[in-house]
């Protein structure tokens, strides 16, 4: 779709390709900064079976995301970009699927990075999860098939980390996933 124009309201804008040597596409290189504007991502990902992924997605600011369609995800905030600061759930189709994601940024830098997480990332994101005391996170990663008792790059489970930092509902909950006590 590079290169293709595409008109919204009044305007007519034209597709342009992003690349980057990392998970984050840095906005500001590409447009140079702008305040209170909006940005659009788009994507194919073709799929040879469905399949349910878990997404790892951050966003300076603001951040909707549409999957075949339908929003998957809606996030207004100011912030930094960031891997992974919201997980997102999403079901891939068999075949071609696209994703459009809007990026709105407030003021100065912007960017964002869409990524499906790998195994390591999920048990990072349990472990530093647990850290927090996230019962939300820890549901959500433990129901996407991450087991209680994974480690983090340094050695860390789940219990240990909720352990240490005092969260004793964290505690419980991974005890009742199946965490070794």
């Amino acid at each position: 779709t590079e290169g293709k124009n595409i008109k919204a309201g009044d305007s007519e804008h034209r597709w342009k390709s992003a690349e980057s040597k990392d998970d984050i596409i840095d906005l500001t290189t590409h447009f140079g900064r702008k305040e209170f504007a909006v940005a659009y991502a788009y994507a194919e990902i073709e799929m040879p079976e469905s399949t349910s992924v878990l997404m790892g997605i951050g966003s300076d600011d603001g951040v909707k995301i549409w999957l075949n369609g339908t929003v998957v995800h809606d996030n207004w905030v100011g912030r930094p970009v960031e891997k992974d600061s919201d997980l997102v759930q999403m079901e891939l189709l068999k075949g071609t699927n696209r994703l459009l994601l809007k990026v709105q940024n407030g003021r100065a830098d912007w960017g964002f990075v869409c990524r499906r997480l790998a195994p390591q990332n999920l048990a990072d994101k349990l472990v530093a999860a647990s850290a927090s005391g996230d019962l939300e996170k820890i549901k959500l990663l433990l129901t996407r098939g991450v087991s209680a008792n994974t480690t983090n790059k340094y050695g860390f489970t789940p219990l240990n980390a909720a352990r240490t930092h005092g969260y004793s509902n964290a505690v419980e909950l991974l005890l009742t996933k199946g965490a070794d006590p």
